[in-house]
């Protein structure tokens, strides 16, 4: 019985002195909490900031201003889509009216040098 009171007693004994070796006094940690309280506010405050600039700024953009934009980007491709199809078109009609006009040089080449052989040379 002897031995299990002192084992008691040892245990108890070093129980307490883990606890007061790890125990941090009021008068010392105070300073501490308050410091992490005003971290803590000083966070919280940043994120209500962060808040309230995505608010403001990346909100906009994902709603209205980007549809705009997108709008205006798709309107001009639009546009750029019909100028290219109208010089297209103006090509395909250019195109054979120049060859009309080679063929009616060619032609008009083709005469002159016929006319040209039937005139006889004449010596000087």
């Amino acid at each position: 019985m002897k031995k299990i009171i002192i084992l008691l007693g040892t245990f108890i004994v070093s129980t307490l002195m883990i606890s007061s070796a790890t125990a941090v006094q009021t008068t010392s940690s105070e300073p501490v909490i308050n410091a992490i309280d005003k971290l803590q506010q000083k966070a919280d405050s940043l994120s209500e900031r962060i808040e309230v600039l995505y608010e403001k700024i990346v909100l906009p953009f994902n709603g209205g201003l980007l549809e705009i934009l997108t709008k205006i980007l798709t309107f001009l491709v639009g546009i750029l889509e019909k100028i290219s199809s109208f010089l297209s078109l103006v090509i395909g009609i250019v195109g054979p009216i120049v060859s009309a006009i080679q063929g009616a040089i060619e032609f008009i080449n083709d005469v002159l040098d016929f006319i040209e052989g039937l005139i006889p040379e004449t010596q000087v």
